[in-house]
């Protein structure tokens, strides 16, 4: 079967790593649990179709398995609500209404189970505009300065697709601001929560080469500028900066390898992200992955 195929949820489930590849048994269900992190609650109707029967919505911090999910027309994500019995039926899949809960190694111990709560850092030079409420046109307060550590305890959705981030911590700090990459950067987790300085590392983040043909790369971030030749597939780069475009368009500024220094476009399809440790190559997880075809 290689080839390429379209990559949706509706069409391949990523399967879980099982410890020991020798016991597929340990490989869990695809029902997946969420939590409802919308203020208003989750929207629910008796069916996928967004014109069916509204239904009483699914309150905030609700936990929900979704058994189901399918691609409306459009492209919109719908999720079928299996558990809790009362709240069965379709809800729409948006990070901003269902947050997925990571699966705890032994459902007796749910004190396992991570916050949701994330940890970012403000990586714009200006530092990050602040305001008292998500709404753009709210009260303008103090910026957040360039550097600053963040703890976001909410992210919202704005008409047009726009995602707002409530700063909890600092409390100096509270309050919204853009979530966006080049704005606040996520910091990763760190397995020893008792051990901060073991989470250390350099801003600058390591990433490959995905696309065949290679990234097309440019002497400076405008897309008008010279062009240079591409940097081949699956060559490891160290990107320094990032810059959002008119437009929301990203570019990535290469900095290492020095033969391939300049400016590429930061997509998914062109650049993956590689996970950062002590010794960043021997330690670099196996890019593929398992998947199960459920359409």
């Amino acid at each position: 079967y290689q080839g390429w195929v379209s990559l949706k949820p509706t069409i391949l489930a990523e399967l879980p790593i099982a410890a020991d590849p020798a016991e597929p048994e340990l490989v869990a269900s695809l029902e997946k649990r969420y939590r409802v992190v919308t203020e208003n609650g989750a929207k629910r109707r008796v069916a996928k179709e967004l014109d069916s029967e509204d239904m009483e919505p699914i309150p905030l911090d609700t936990e929900v398995t979704v058994g189901e999910i399918a691609e409306l027309a459009g492209g919109k994500l719908r999720a079928r609500i299996d558990e809790p019995e009362e709240y069965q039926g379709w809800v729409s899949l948006k990070p901003t209404i269902l947050a997925e809960l990571p699966i705890a190694a032994d459902p007796a111990e749910p004190e396992l189970v991570a916050s949701l709560e994330k940890r970012y850092r403000v990586v714009t030079e200006n530092g990050a505009k602040r305001r008292a409420a998500k709404e753009l046109d709210s009260e303008e307060m103090e910026t957040i300065p360039l550097d600053t550590e963040v703890t976001v305890g909410d992210i919202a959705e704005l008409a047009g697709g726009k995602l707002r981030a409530r700063i909890d911590e600092p409390e100096e700090y509270q309050g919204w601001v853009s979530l966006k990459p080049t704005i606040l950067e996520e910091i990763e987790q760190d397995s020893q929560l008792d051990e901060p300085e073991a989470s250390e590392g350099s801003t600058p983040r390591r990433y490959k080469v995905v696309t065949e043909n290679g990234a097309k790369r440019r002497a400076a971030k405008e897309l008008d500028s010279e062009e240079i030749e591409p940097i081949p597939l699956d060559t490891e780069v160290t990107v320094g900066e990032i810059a959002e475009l008119a437009g929301g368009k990203l570019r990535a500024r290469i900095d290492e390898p020095e033969e391939y220094k300049g400016w590429v476009s930061l997509k998914p399809t062109i650049l993956e992200e590689l996970e950062s440790g002590p010794p960043p190559k021997p330690a670099a997880p196996s890019v593929r992955k398992r998947y199960r075809v459920v359409t």
